[in-house]
């Protein structure tokens, strides 16, 4: 008897799970405080974070990651994690910022109606 991969994954009853909020997948990066809450090590007080609203000027992502990384208090440059953490915002947060566009173009490049 040959069993394909589609009796085993029904045989085994995976469930999967995903973060959500009112039925819709919840995207990591519009999460709001998500470096305080990922890194309390490195801000206790949950302020000063790049999504922190009472800056009085809007910094670009990079102009932001350039300060923690060089700055005199070597805790956020000494972290491997959160290094790995901002790796993360500089490669995807273009796209998430930009998703709608992105979509429509991929969309209209198989001339698909939406």
């Amino acid at each position: 008897m040959v069993m394909t991969i589609l009796n085993v994954i029904l045989e085994q009853n995976i469930i999967s799970v995903a973060p959500a909020e009112k039925n819709r997948p919840a995207s990591l990066l519009r999460e709001k405080g998500l470096e305080a809450k990922a890194f309390p090590h490195l801000f206790p007080d949950g302020k000063n974070t790049y999504d922190d609203n009472t800056r009085p000027n809007k910094i670009k992502l990079s102009t932001y990651i350039n300060n923690r990384l060089f700055s005199a208090d070597f805790r956020y440059a000494s972290d491997p994690h959160y290094i790995f953490f901002l790796q993360y915002l500089i490669i995807f947060y273009p796209f998430f910022k930009h998703y709608h566009v992105i979509f429509a173009v991929f969309i209209n490049s198989f001339g698909i109606l939406y």
